[in-house]
């Protein structure tokens, strides 16, 4: 009982692979690169949002952050508003 736990695993945190076995599927690779480019815009985007709004508006800190705040609060209580709506109509159909 000497020997470790992490000693026993073997894992390799990034196998090339599997990437490319995963990437030979038809649709879930498809979807792997448009998640990617999807996240990576999004990145993007807000980062660019924080250069721009300082350099051309002259936006302070403070505000840039309640603009990010409310960029993010309001789609999120649409997609509750959202989820509500369905609940209400299609449940009681599939009953």
């Amino acid at each position: 009982m000497g020997e470790s736990l992490s000693s026993k695993i073997n894992y390799k945190l990034f196998e090339l692979n599997s990437l490319k076995e995963t990437f030979q599927l038809r649709y879930v690779g498809l979807f792997m690169l448009l998640f990617f480019i999807i996240i990576f815009s999004m990145a993007n985007i807000y980062g660019t949002f924080a250069l721009l709004g300082v350099k051309f508006y002259h936006f302070t800190d403070k505000q840039i952050g309640l603009l990010f705040g409310m960029v993010v609060l309001i789609p999120g209580v649409q997609y509750m508003e959202l989820l509500i709506i369905l609940k209400m109509y299609l449940i009681p159909m599939t009953m």
